[in-house]
């Protein structure tokens, strides 16, 4: 009788706990959510309504900001789809051999072109194959991208290089001061918000989650590596070899997954 009470207040706290995180989620997704989608609505409406009286330079600047809050909004409801489908288990990687320069390089065209930024962005390294999921690894290098964009300092570094142990490996650093040494790991938790900027849009918590998820369904890691005067971090995946595996690999649900 005993070690039922205490097994009844142990699911009763857990119970707790769920509902607790679920409404903290529901909350942060709702506010990132309403916030792109009040800015593409506002701006719409001012153009229909305004159309004739906004010259050509107006109408470019508006759109642009649509276009800016689109794209935002689109990256968050992709990470949560996947996040829920890998919960499930109903999340597929489909490896093939991919080229880590030439998917890093499309990725920074399209950020350079959808989120504009002051901050400067270098890449340097070779072409580098890996064997992977080509769009789980554009979505994972987006993910780190946009990170160092909104919380990084004013340049950005990202390098593509071959690794010992069979490793191929992209390094996304920034000049920032990172997350301090006990968030190192909390980061990679689903949900987990490090540091709020009073000029940023608080992040769901996500992105670093379900990036953390691929890399290891792809055989690979992503790990965070800070110093005094740098954040970095680095994506591991298996070099792309003449006998690579075939086949697609499905999520299973697990405690961690995200």
């Amino acid at each position: 009788m005993v070690g039922a009470h205490w097994s009844r207040l142990d699911d009763q706290k857990q119970l707790k706990a769920s509902n607790e995180s679920k409404d903290r989620l529901l909350a942060s997704v709702s506010h990132e959510i309403r916030t792109p989608l009040t800015a593409i609505v506002g701006l719409s409406e001012e153009i229909v309504s305004s159309r004739t009286s906004l010259g050509d330079e107006e109408l470019d600047e508006l759109n642009g900001i649509i276009a800016v809050q689109s794209r935002e909004l689109a990256e968050l409801v992709e990470d949560l789809l996947v996040a829920s489908r890998a919960e499930f288990g109903n999340l597929s990687i489909k490896p093939g051999r991919v080229d880590l320069r030439e998917e890093v390089d499309s990725v920074v065209r399209g950020i350079t072109e959808s989120h504009p930024t002051s901050k400067v962005t270098a890449v340097v390294g070779s072409d580098v194959y890996a064997w992977a999921d080509p769009l789980r690894c554009r979505q994972i290098i987006r993910n780190l991208l946009t990170n160092a964009i909104r919380y990084g300092g004013d340049r950005i570094a990202i390098m593509v290089q071959a690794s010992q142990g069979g490793l191929a490996r992209i390094l996304v650093a920034d000049d920032g001061l990172g997350v301090k040494p006990a968030e190192a790991e909390l980061i990679f938790e689903r949900y987990y918000r490090s540091q709020q900027s009073p000029t940023q849009p608080g992040s769901v918590g996500i992105g670093l989650s379900v990036s953390r998820q691929l890399a290891e369904m792809m055989g690979g890691t992503l790990r965070y590596v800070g110093s005094s005067d740098e954040s970095r971090f680095e994506l591991s995946l298996p070099l792309s070899t003449t006998d690579d595996p075939q086949g697609i690999l499905i999520a299973s649900k697990s405690p961690t997954s995200a």
